[in-house]
């Protein structure tokens, strides 16, 4: 019985590990230049976003 815990519990330590693995592989880690690139874009859009709306605006009131 013994033998048989032990053996179930190195498997699911093993299986925790892979999944910690597994994780941290799915995890992007972004770059100082990634990061202020995505954070241009997103102001960029932003920015036409809001130019889209003034012009609807202004055509239709």
């Amino acid at each position: 019985m013994q033998h048989h815990e032990t053996a179930q519990q190195m498997e699911l330590n093993n299986l925790d590990r892979r999944m910690r693995d597994a994780y941290k592989d799915t995890q992007r880690v972004a770059s100082k230049d990634d990061a202020e690139r995505a954070s241009r874009m997103r102001f960029r859009a932003a920015c036409v976003l809001a130019v889209l709306i003034g012009l609807l605006l202004a055509i239709f009131f």
